[in-house]
């Protein structure tokens, strides 16, 4: 009986040790008479093991290691296109730690909208909605220039994406955001 143990654990140990690779990949069907399916490679000459994957990882240099520097043209922070969900997510973050986010070149994506401002004045605005369009974040949008309301300004709703330098007046429990020397392009969304 001793003896069945011994060999019924010894199976167990040497069974579990020889674990495999685990190999992870994201697999699309393409269906077999499209013109493309010829030109992709199977995802199996695409596997990799996660180990490869770790090392591939460490390999990849950071933006800043890379040495090119930013162009003009391109933000600090690009939430243009993303989910309104991300986009809400970030700017709520934004609203609660605008340190981190000072002096940066910000481009976001939301609807054009008019308000009014602390003392009354009438100022302008990307607004985002989260998934459920019950809650919305906003950014006040400043120009520089000659530009005249409403002539040179989006319809109120429209969808825009904007770039501009993110400032801030912090107040008690949030801050007022602002995009400064802000350009605005309209979207077909």
């Amino acid at each position: 009986m001793k003896r069945a143990l011994m060999i019924i654990a010894a199976v167990l140990i040497c069974g579990c040790s020889g674990r495999k690779e685990q190999q992870t990949a994201v697999s699309y069907e393409v269906p077999s008479n499209t013109p493309v399916a010829e030109e992709l490679t199977p995802v199996e000459d695409m596997l990799v093991s996660e180990e490869e994957a770790q090392e591939l990882i460490q390999q990849t240099p950071e933006a800043e290691e890379t040495g090119k520097p930013r162009t003009p043209d391109e933000p600090d922070l690009n939430l243009a296109f993303m989910s309104s969900t991300v986009i809400y997510s970030e700017i709520y973050n934004m609203m609660m730690e605008p340190e981190d986010y000072a002096g940066k070149t910000i481009r976001v994506q939301g609807l054009f909208s008019t308000g009014d401002g602390k003392d009354g004045e009438l100022i302008f605005g990307v607004i985002v909605p989260d998934a459920t369009a019950c809650c919305v974040q906003g950014i006040e949008i400043r120009r520089e220039g000659d530009y005249v309301w409403p002539d040179d300004y989006p319809e109120n709703g429209e969808p825009i994406v904007v770039q501009g330098v993110l400032s801030y007046e912090k107040e008690e429990y949030t801050a007022w955001l602002a995009l400064e020397n802000a350009e605005i392009w309209l979207t077909n969304e």
